[in-house]
């Protein structure tokens, strides 16, 4: 290597020892000023006034100064925050121009979703007919859901303690209590009453989820009439294209009677002065035998989104 990339890594790591250690970082601050002030002054042409300095400016005697005596704290984060790594990589992808599909992970079993995707993909590769075939046969989205069906993770009734809850397990609970309970964020539910379970799933528990039994056959496929949910809450971000569990105000679920119910969100937006505002919101079944539960902008304030769907279970009844 050069000079130039020695003298590079050197500053690379000087850089790295500074964010992390104050001490470091201290000592390089006092070792710049003392090189600055034994060339500021001319004293090169008297050799004693010159050693002389050198002596008195040198950083072991400078480490004896008030002013550089532990101990340090620290207050300041040791690394700047920033973007998460997948999320700087589609970033990095997009400025580019490689296009960008991404899929969550709780869209793995929307039919609707993979779908979409699928298509888009299709689009992308220039094939227009697997596009075509993917619009009007989605039979190879329901063969994989079947083969994926022994898989699916199931319930075992605990009783935990009190520091495992959320930890290892989470309360099952009905979906008319849940949305009672995880609906209403100044609510201290009483969880010494619920049944508690564990799940056989990939996601790690926390406060917030909870099990409930669907109910209805507007949600099939996805949701079998009876099956057992994975819910999580409160809703963040965008609450677009999701399945939520709502909570009607004003309004019954037609296919249950019920005044909370399991349905994909949309809305549609407009913008004025004041900012945007919903013109409508459509709860939407999968089924295609039911109709969308649709609310008016005069209505938005009536239906309270408790949770998002994670992940269908199973239809066995806990063991």
């Amino acid at each position: 290597p050069t000079r130039a990339d020695r003298r590079r890594e050197t500053d690379i790591d000087t850089a790295c020892d500074m964010a992390l250690n104050p001490i470091a970082y201290t000592e390089h601050v006092v070792r710049s000023f003392l090189r600055y002030q034994l060339t500021a002054y001319p004293f090169a042409a008297d050799p004693h006034l010159h050693a002389q300095m050198r002596g008195l400016l040198s950083l072991d005697e400078t480490r004896r100064s008030p002013l550089l005596k532990g101990p340090y704290v620290s207050l300041s984060r040791p690394f700047r925050q920033g973007a998460a790594v997948d999320t700087l990589i589609r970033t990095w992808l997009r400025n580019r121009g490689y296009e960008v599909i991404e899929i969550t992970a709780n869209e793995l079993d929307d039919e609707d979703a993979m779908s979409r995707h699928f298509r888009r993909l299709a689009g992308y590769l220039s094939m227009p007919d697997v596009r075509s075939r993917m619009r009007e046969d989605r039979s190879w989205f329901r063969q994989a859901a079947a083969r994926a069906r022994p898989g699916r993770p199931r319930l075992r009734l605990v009783t935990p303690a009190a520091d495992a809850r959320y930890v290892s397990c989470v309360p099952l609970v009905p979906l008319e209590a849940a949305a009672g309970a995880f609906g209403d964020p100044q609510a201290v539910p009483d969880e010494s009453a619920w049944e508690w379970v564990e799940v056989e799933t990939a996601r790690s528990p926390r406060p917030g989820m909870f099990v409930a039994r669907a109910v209805g056959r507007s949600m099939e496929p996805r949701i079998p009439d009876g099956a057992y949910c994975l819910f999580a809450g409160p809703v963040t971000g965008t609450r677009q294209g999701r399945i939520v569990l709502v909570q009607l105000r004003d309004e019954v679920d037609p296919d249950t009677g019920e005044r909370f119910t399991v349905k994909r969100y949309r809305s549609e937006r407009t913008t004025d002065e004041g900012g945007w505002r919903h013109v409508r919101i459509m709860l939407e079944p999968i089924n295609p035998d039911f109709g969308p539960i649709v609310l008016t902008a005069d209505e938005e304030d009536s239906v309270t989104v408790v949770a998002e769907l994670i992940e269908v279970i199973e239809s066995a009844d806990p063991e």
